[in-house]
């Protein structure tokens, strides 16, 4: 997690207890969950059943909706249910996911009819091909695409949900995409701005080459971004009046590329250094989406829990990192922000066993004994909401710290229990949690 992969895995660290607290048993501290998971539970087979997760919601400004492994398809399912109804019901404005920006922005072209758009959903998904080109390349997109397509079509181009990445992987694509922006809101000036990026273009997007690039043969290439994002600033108004979709696009891009250098110059250093800078460019993004779609906008993002849960509920906290839900709440507050969690007690995923390495179906064995997926297989709901608000000042439960499964895109089953579980205070990670006992993996496009 330290290093620019991000395997989305946290090490089991023991957290101590205060010392004037009075730790219940291991006994308690079970029995306790296996009831509170047994009686509260609000069963989820269709989309009305969640009608008690978005009354809790009220008046949120931005809803995060996690994820404890990157190749479940419940997940991507109910995210999916959950995002329909807030679109239809509450006018949420946009889902931004823990995808690159540029690649997803075709996709965002495709569902709000922009110019340009190509008509094909899968044909767009089909050219997400940078690995793990699964997460969002796969036919549970597909049907959200499609969905959010129609609808839109029914609606003013203002009132149009979007669909956007937030992440700096895709920094190559961005690089690349910035001089055609740059034309349409600033003509003539397509060579101008290829010329300042060449040195990043070259490297084709390639985090190794940059790497090599920076560290051995002084590539920075700093200034010249930093200086296409002020040219963007201070004509924000003329370069908005010509195109304004245009005007962001090229914003963003030329900002991705720029938090995308400071996450790989920073990477394998000692610290959280660069995982910040990744978890906090969510953050900016989001915001940045919230202000382009205007007063009263609302935003719903996608991404692992350990973006999503609050970091100062876990081990995260301790070890100096930030993440979207930590850095969202202190930023909009607890009132305009709603964090779901989601988890599950078995079943088979999509990972690699390496970064990079092929794309394979693997069996997530029964999570660990003491773990809140061992607690929630007890309670015995085959899927189930929790909310989880009303617990933060049970003084018993807001001291106990459990085990939450986190698989990321790299994953080795044999590992499962020493490598895959992050000390969690429940309640003040998320305010609501998604359990599926058993779950399936995805299904992608890619053969």
């Amino acid at each position: 997690m330290r290093n620019q992969k991000h395997l989305l895995l946290l090490p089991v660290l023991l957290l101590s207890i205060s010392a004037c607290a009075r730790p219940a048993t291991a006994d308690a501290v079970e029995a306790f969950w296996v009831e509170f998971f047994r009686e509260n539970a609000h069963p989820l087979k269709v989309p009305a059943d969640l009608d008690p997760l978005l009354a809790a919601m009220g008046d949120s400004r931005l809803v995060l909706l996690g994820e404890s492994t990157h190749g479940t398809s419940e997940y991507y399912r109910w995210r999916d249910k959950i995002s329909r109804r807030l679109i239809e019901e509450k006018a949420f404005s946009f889902i931004a996911v823990e995808g690159d920006w540029e690649a997803l922005y075709q996709l965002n072209k495709y569902v709000k009819r922009l110019p340009g758009a190509m008509d094909d959903p899968e044909a767009i998904l089909r050219r997400l091909d940078r690995w793990p080109e699964w997460m969002w390349a796969n036919r549970e997109v597909l049907e959200l695409a499609r969905w959010m397509r129609a609808r839109n079509e029914k609606l003013p181009p203002e009132q149009r949900a979007g669909f956007y990445g937030i992440d700096v992987y895709g920094w190559g694509d961005s690089v690349r995409r910035l001089p055609e922006y740059f034309e349409r809101i600033a003509p003539g000036s397509r060579e101008r701005v290829g010329r300042a990026l060449a040195s990043l273009d070259r490297l084709d997007g390639d985090m190794r080459a940059f790497h090599v690039a920076a560290h051995q043969q002084g590539l920075d290439a700093g200034a010249a971004v930093q200086g296409l994002i002020d040219e963007l600033q201070r004509n924000e108004q003329e370069y908005g009046r010509r195109d304004d979709a245009a005007y962001f696009a090229a914003l963003q891009s030329a900002k991705v590329v720029r938090e995308a250098k400071r996450h790989m110059r920073t990477s394998g250093l000692p610290g959280g250094a660069s995982w910040n800078v990744r978890a906090t460019h969510f953050k900016d993004t989001v915001e940045r989406l919230l202000d382009f779609y205007g007063e009263g906008a609302k935003g719903i993002a996608w991404a692992h829990n350990t973006h999503v849960g609050d970091a100062r509920a876990t081990d995260m906290g301790r070890a100096g990192l930030v993440n979207i839900g930590r850095l969202a709440r202190q930023r909009l507050g607890n009132d305009d922000v709603f964090l779901v969690g989601f988890a599950t007690y078995e079943g088979e995923v999509f990972a690699g066993r390496g970064w990079g390495e092929a794309r394979e179906r693997m069996r997530m064995p029964p999570a660990r004994e003491g773990s809140f997926e061992h607690y929630l297989r007890q309670a015995g709901h085959p899927s189930a909401l929790y909310l989880l608000r009303d617990l933060e000042d049970d003084e018993m439960v807001s001291l106990q710290i459990g085990l939450q499964r986190a698989v990321g895109v790299v994953y080795q089953p044999e590992h499962d229990r020493q490598r895959n579980f992050v000390p969690t205070i429940l309640p003040e990670r998320y305010d609501a949690l998604l359990y599926f006992c058993t779950t399936s993996p995805l299904d992608p496009l890619h053969e």
